[in-house]
């Protein structure tokens, strides 16, 4: 994080990015008289000097106002409002509050969910990657759509395979990142470390994160974090305790309200110094200040060209097809794989997933480009293509259908899994089969079957496969993850075309 304005922000546990939402107001703007007389608007002087002296022309109230993801504007200053809660897990997302899709940008790549690309293994596709959702981010910044601060990537080290929410990295992958920008401290209620709320710690914000790993950059909390600790773990005994506790153990900034709201009475009832204050708000605008957001209108940076022409780009699309390519895993072939073109000119493509979009891009997304079902994808590749899901849902607690998708078969293209009904943050699994009737929806379907049964499986999280792997009469076994928008296209290539799969899967059977 050395360049004056990155475009590519390294990996950390999150990474931040700022924005005026949806308008054109800058701070440090030309036109604004005042501008020459604020040495945090000076470029030629230190990001520190600068933003000390910023900090120091702020009242208490308008510096608890600044320790929140959404940061009130300061008029008197010329400073808008911005907002730090932006997500880019996967793409460009509006799970977070600070994107903003329209009719100018209406969408952004969106690539497979990160456990599938952590199965490519292949570090510089997670660069390319990231070099494109932060081209896209900053051509969405441009135009007033998005921020400069992305709360992302998300790791999540899993020791209990029903977890829901496995849309992380794996162990490997996780010890090989350094942490630069920002920390974000995940829900306290969860992660209490020896009986002490993570973000209320100082021996791990101060002592490990910020001493240890030499973290240059800014710490925030999971939105809520120091609510919950208040309020239903009862940590501490007032709000004012909770958020000095959190302040003095160099937590910066609060997803939530919390700190806007409660510090200024902790500074005024002695909880915790001003100045704890202030060196929380220096190491959020140092940030800022790299990325440059005090220095005027953005197109007049490097990277401000960029625009929604650099959205959703050829070169974009092609990508997401080859990061969902490169992660897809071969689990089982017993000669099924890869289908002839020459000679394949029925197929049937069945199952809940058969023809799914939602699915395929996960969670914390945003506005696809576009998709590519599974189906559409084969399409391309096999004359006669029939479609039967099988299952009206992927919880599949009906099997008023699974005669007809049975009747349907020829060569057959399974298409099961789950989705975000199934797994996800807040909802953990109760074991790891298939849901519903999809195992006696499968089997049927391969009994069924004259030829061989291609079983596709998306997920995240890990599925007992052992029914599939003891019938013959099921070829080849592929886990797809959750590909991204052009998922159907990347399933679709690798079973008719190149078959260039990897074997190796980022989830532990252990």
């Amino acid at each position: 994080m050395k360049q004056k304005h990155p475009l590519l922000l390294p990996l950390f546990f999150s990474f931040s990015l700022c924005i005026p939402q949806t308008t054109h107001q800058y701070a440090c703007d030309k036109n604004d008289p005042n501008t020459n007389k604020y040495q945090f608007c000076n470029t030629s002087l230190t990001y520190s000097d600068r933003a000390k002296d910023l900090v120091s022309r702020l009242t208490l109230d308008e510096k608890s106002q600044q320790l929140v993801n959404t940061a009130q504007g300061i008029p008197r200053l010329g400073i808008p409002t911005y907002e730090w809660w932006s997500e880019a897990l996967h793409g460009v997302s509006n799970s977070g509050l600070g994107v903003h899709f329209n009719a100018t940008v209406p969408g952004a790549t969106s690539f497979p969910a990160v456990i599938l690309s952590a199965a490519s293994f292949n570090a510089s596709l997670w660069y390319e990657m990231g070099r494109a959702v932060s081209t896209e981010a900053q051509a969405m910044y441009n135009v007033g759509l998005a921020g400069l601060t992305f709360w992302s990537p998300n790791v999540n080290v899993f020791r209990d395979p029903p977890v829901g929410r496995w849309d992380g990295k794996g162990v490997l992958i996780v010890r090989s990142l350094r942490f630069r920008v920002v920390v974000l401290i995940d829900s306290t209620l969860m992660q209490r470390v020896n009986g002490i709320p993570t973000c209320a710690d100082p021996n791990l914000l101060k002592g490990i994160i910020r001493d240890q790993w030499n973290l240059d950059g800014y710490i925030v909390s999971d939105c809520d974090s120091i609510e919950v600790y208040y309020d239903y773990i009862h940590y501490t005994a007032t709000p004012e305790d909770a958020v000095a506790l959190a302040l003095k153990a160099g937590l910066n900034m609060n997803c939530g309200k919390y700190l806007g709201k409660y510090t200024e009475n902790a500074v005024k009832l002695n909880k915790v110094e001003e100045s704890s204050v202030d060196q929380a708000l220096i190491y959020n605008y140092i940030v800022l200040l790299r990325l440059g957001f005090f220095d005027v209108d953005p197109t007049t940076l490097p990277f401000g060209k960029l625009g929604p022409s650099d959205i959703c780009t050829e070169d974009h699309q092609k990508l997401a097809v080859e990061a969902a390519k490169q992660g897809i895993v071969l689990q089982d072939n017993r000669g099924a794989l890869p289908l002839s073109t020459n000679t394949t000119k029925t197929l049937a493509i069945i199952g809940p997933n058969a023809n799914g979009t939602e699915v395929m891009i996960s969670n914390y997304v945003g506005v696809p480009c576009g998709c590519i079902s599974p189906l559409l994808g084969l399409q391309k590749y096999i004359p006669t293509v029939t479609y039967e899901p099988g299952c009206t849902s992927v919880g599949c607690g009906d099997e008023s259908r699974l005669g007809a998708a049975a009747k349907a078969v020829a060569g057959v293209d399974a298409v099961v899994g789950l989705d975000q009904s199934i797994e996800k943050e807040g909802l953990d699994r109760v074991n790891l089969t298939l849901p519903g009737f999809q195992e006696k929806f499968v089997m049927d379907v391969a009994n069924a079957t004259n030829g061989s049964l291609i079983l596709v499986i998306m997920s995240a999280g890990p599925i007992d496969e052992s029914f599939a792997r003891n019938n013959s009469k099921i070829g080849a076994i592929l886990w797809v993850g959750y590909p991204g928008q052009a998922g159907g296209d990347a399933i679709a290539n690798d079973i008719s075309l190149s078959l260039s799969l990897s074997l190796k899967n980022p989830q532990s059977e252990s």
